[in-house]
């Protein structure tokens, strides 16, 4: 099984995986088709996998933890289609778009379709506790997506507002992984505080990892590289350099930024400014920053398996897809 976090969790991974094609599938040979495709090219299901790393770290891997998987997947998902038609985006996971083969009014109602049945999902198993986590990082993603929708094609997004950003459309959404643990488990209200940091920082790390892939020039790349550049999507890497340098390289990479086509020469001139600038390694030092701090936050946990949550960290750091 590729893509695993945890050689440990093969046989639980295997088991979700059908219980989740078992939840989303439909009758309609339409919309079978498009779940057989994002079935089909999955990705790495990093949330679900935590999930289980954590219900592992408790004891308690059961039912409720299989349909807390289930609803974390099928929210991922509806929000990437929904994602990929605001952005516009052609390519997901290395492959064609859903957008792109079965155009934005599928891809939206797929999405549609996939949030409609994390309610029946959390309906039908009388998990009312969990429809209200759920229900509250869709509103957190939604308000998240539209601050960014604001802030796209704009130079002046400071870091924390880029923080915020991505607290709301990533960190909510492993944060969620966090709420349902405790939820799954009773935990007392300091160890669900601890929990809830965590998996959130966890998202904080994974996204800011996933802007600076956009920076690295690797062979095996599971998306456009340049393409937050291409796209006028102000990330971290940017954001420091624009707020931090004070030589004309500065005035430059405001001039390359506002161009609207970008070509090779133009993206080779930014990447460069970055470098130079030190954007690159001001970011990967804020993503060690937050890893220290969290590694101290999981410590305090009273988990059974503390170094292979670290573990999941450090592979999402070192990650080059």
């Amino acid at each position: 099984m590729k893509n695993l976090l945890s050689n440990n969790i093969k046989k639980e991974m295997r088991i979700f995986q059908k219980k989740y094609s078992q939840h989303i599938n439909s009758d309609v040979p339409l919309l079978r088709n498009v779940i057989d495709f994002i079935i089909k090219n999955k990705g790495k299901q990093i949330r679900p996998q935590l999930l289980i790393l954590l219900a592992k770290g408790y004891n308690s891997i059961n039912e409720e933890t299989y349909i807390s998987c289930v609803l974390i997947e099928t929210l991922h998902n509806a929000t990437l289609l929904h994602d990929d038609v605001v952005d516009n985006s052609n390519f997901r996971r290395g492959v064609f778009s859903i957008n792109s083969i079965w155009k934005n009014k599928i891809a939206v109602l797929v999405g549609d379709y996939l949030l409609a049945k994390g309610v029946i999902i959390s309906s039908e198993n009388d998990k009312k506790e969990h429809l209200n986590i759920l229900s509250n990082t869709v509103k957190t993603m939604i308000e998240g997506e539209l601050i960014q929708l604001k802030k796209n094609n704009s130079i002046k997004i400071t870091e924390k507002e880029y923080l915020k950003i991505i607290d709301k459309k990533t960190g909510s959404l492993f944060c969620a992984c966090g709420k349902f643990i405790a939820l799954n488990n009773n935990l007392d209200t300091e160890e669900e505080n601890l929990l809830k940091i965590i998996t959130n920082n966890i998202g904080i790390i994974f996204q800011i990892k996933d802007d600076l892939l956009d920076f690295e020039k690797s062979i095996k790349k599971s998306k456009v590289q340049f393409i937050d550049i291409i796209n006028n999507q102000i990330t971290l890497p940017i954001i420091y350099v624009l707020g931090n340098s004070k030589t004309k390289k500065k005035k430059i990479l405001k001039n390359l930024l506002k161009k609207d086509n970008k070509n090779y020469e133009i993206i080779e001139n930014i990447y460069k400014i970055i470098i130079e600038e030190g954007g690159i390694s001001y970011t990967e030092n804020k993503i060690s920053s937050l890893k220290e701090k969290t590694f101290i936050l999981i410590n305090k946990l009273s988990l059974n398996n503390k170094d292979e949550i670290k573990n999941i960290i450090n592979l999402i750091i070192n990650r080059k897809t």
